[in-house]
């Protein structure tokens, strides 16, 4: 479970549909990252997005990725 993502996406206001949409991916498949089903080593370029559409420094990301890892 990636708790890190749900906290900041909530603290954007955004549902995981809302988030989705804005990342080009589906819900389902956002849902999924969240839980920490798919995209075991989280890829770059969706956590580039992610730094944009939640705004936090890609730096956060990584370490919290780090962390799970």
């Amino acid at each position: 479970m990636r708790s890190w993502m749900e906290t900041a996406r909530k603290s954007c206001g955004l549902t995981m549909k809302a988030a989705a949409t804005k990342l080009g991916i589906s819900e389902s498949y956002y849902s999924m990252i969240e839980r920490g089903e798919r995209q075991q080593k989280l890829d770059i370029a969706l956590a580039v997005k992610m730094s944009g559409v939640f705004g936090i420094s890609l730096e956060y990301i990584v370490n919290q990725e780090e962390k799970s890892a």
